[in-house]
């Protein structure tokens, strides 16, 4: 299996420690955590395999530091990469938009001819836009930490082809 890259944002100590959570839950397999802020325009280069942690911020907004490095996200950078996606968010709250920032990846993704894979029932959540990829359910921590063993248990096939 190839070396992975986890790249995620540290102002949401949530997504950091879901980050951290995937790491150590998938041992056996070498994947460096990559704070989005800390790094540089080719950190993407060095990994074929990639996950992504996005968090959506209030009406769904990128967070600032996505919101820096997505134009990183490009063909050059991710064709041929396989990529995974993470994303929390508050249903109750913001339904109407939550995950529209891992929408906003996840496009930027797809765009660049890379492979997203994996995928997480809907069913139970209370958005009003439905979206491919997601793990957690609203404020609820120990539930999405319930569903990191399940999200690496859906991904993890995919990313051993």
């Amino acid at each position: 299996m190839s070396k992975m890259g986890l790249f995620y944002t540290s102002s949401s100590l949530t997504v950091e420690d879901v980050a951290s959570n995937i790491q150590e839950r998938m041992s056996g397999v070498d994947i460096d955590l990559q704070k989005v802020k800390k790094c540089v325009e080719n950190t993407l280069q060095k990994y074929d395999l990639l996950i992504f942690g996005v968090p959506s911020w209030k009406d769904g907004l990128l967070e600032d530091d996505w919101e820096d490095y997505i134009a990183n996200l490009d063909e050059e950078t991710l064709l041929s990469k396989t990529v995974a996606i993470f994303g929390l968010g508050e249903t109750e709250v913001y339904c109407k938009n939550f995950l529209d920032a891992m929408q906003t990846i996840y496009k930027k993704i797809v765009i660049s001819g890379s492979s997203v894979i994996g995928s997480w029932p809907s069913e139970g959540y209370l958005f009003k836009t439905p979206h491919p990829l997601l793990l957690g359910k609203g404020r609820e921590s120990e539930l999405v930490h319930k569903n990191i063993e399940q999200w690496i248990e859906f991904s993890t096939p995919y990313f051993s082809k």
